[in-house]
């Protein structure tokens, strides 16, 4: 509602599952009656059935910028900013430890508030040259952090385990044959 003072045009697709733990369809239901209060009902499209990874990244690719509000979280990294910067758009994060690990390719909002979120939305939407520069770090950093670099870096690491196992078995290491994982220190 306090973007759409400022953006008329406005909608609201929300790409959330209900994923079936206690509360999670009662959320919904709640959120669904404060957009209903609020006269939002119309310009909010629901996503809320499980879809597979190349549908949500579809629904989000067409959005303009991409919010992932979490208040608060005890898990160590996001999947949902990770899908959100796969997907293309700008993305806004609050401002939590879970989000440490993006580096700079999301804005960060000051606080988990509406009007926080709001004003971060707002400076996005009017800065052409912030979302470009999130473009392009989020597009670096799903290129670092893809499927295939993670995929070598897990082989590597599995082969490296398989030999010292194999040679540690034999008693002896022979150092035509063997070659040590790397160490990151």
């Amino acid at each position: 509602a306090i973007v759409r003072n400022s953006w008329r045009g406005a909608r609201l697709k929300l790409v959330n599952a209900d994923f079936g733990a206690e509360g999670s369809a009662m959320e919904i239901s709640r959120c669904r009656e404060l957009a209903a209060s609020a006269g939002l009902s119309d310009v909010i499209d629901w996503h809320t059935e499980f879809l597979p990874d190349e549908r949500s990244l579809d629904l989000l690719s067409s959005c303009d910028l991409i919010v992932v509000p979490t208040q608060a979280s005890h898990e160590s990294a996001s999947g949902a900013a990770r899908m959100a910067l796969a997907a293309g758009p700008p993305v806004l994060v609050t401002h939590l430890p879970l989000f440490d690990d993006l580096e700079q390719s999301a804005l960060r909002a000051d606080d988990c508030t509406a009007d926080a979120l709001a004003q971060s939305i707002n400076r996005l939407l009017t800065d052409r040259e912030l979302r470009e520069t999130l473009r392009r770090a989020s597009s670096e950093f799903t290129a670092r952090h893809g499927w295939d670099v993670i995929g070598k870096t897990f082989a590597s690491m599995l082969t490296g385990l398989a030999r010292t196992h194999y040679y540690a078995s034999r008693g002896s290491y022979d150092e035509r044959h063997y070659h040590p994982p790397p160490v990151n220190t």
